[in-house]
């Protein structure tokens, strides 16, 4: 998933993303990079093998 898609689709402060069932098998490093105020991030039921290291960082507000 390339960064630029997730910086310009408007996150604001508790903003969940729905990011489920959408076929994604790649993310990269940076994909999160400049969304330090997402704290609800959904996952499941994609193509994904393994996350980049670090690649949740910055986002100091994800929840759990």
């Amino acid at each position: 998933m390339p960064p630029r898609l997730l910086r310009t689709s408007g996150i604001v402060a508790g903003d969940p993303r729905q990011l489920s069932e959408n076929q994604i098998h790649t993310i990269e490093r940076d994909a999160f990079l400049e969304l330090n105020a997402l704290e609800r991030l959904k996952l499941s039921n994609n193509r994904l093998g393994q996350l980049p290291d670090g690649i949740f960082v910055r986002l100091r507000h994800l929840q759990r």
